[in-house]
């Protein structure tokens, strides 16, 4: 059996769309709407990029205002311009981590989070145990 190559809807009974063309994906985040070879219509996000590996673009569309936003991808945080994953340390305090959001602990993406009290530790090179975020002996 053979297949045929996917070829573009044209109609002939009404304009059909050209490829590059102008048109109205009906998302009012997107500015530069061109027609596609499959006759759909896509456009470019006025959402912010940061370059980030850990961040993504997003547009909430609200009548009459539209909020476009960079957020934090889960499984990350962006912590002074920087990206981890959730359960990396903080280089500088072993006791505090990357936990995301996690509310009951008042935690977020963008910060560090102090690990458990009674966590294993190192602090200049000896063993310790965290204590309120501080690695004791």
């Amino acid at each position: 059996m053979n297949a045929r190559p996917a070829t573009r809807r044209i109609s002939t009974n009404e304009w059909s769309p050209a490829p590059g063309g102008d048109c109205d994906d009906g998302v009012s985040c997107t500015d530069n709407d061109r027609c596609t070879e499959d006759g759909g219509c896509v456009g470019e996000s006025r959402a912010p990029t940061t370059g980030l590996e850990c961040t993504y673009a997003s547009c909430v569309e609200r009548p009459g205002e539209d909020e476009c936003v960079s957020d934090i991808d889960s499984g990350y945080c962006l912590i002074d311009g920087a990206c981890y994953a959730l359960g990396d340390r903080n280089p500088e305090n072993d006791c505090e981590s990357c936990e995301g959001y996690v509310f009951f602990a008042s935690c977020y993406a963008d910060r560090w989070c102090d690990r458990l009290d009674g966590d294993a530790c190192v602090n200049d090179g000896y063993l310790g145990t965290c204590l309120g975020g501080v690695c004791v002996p």
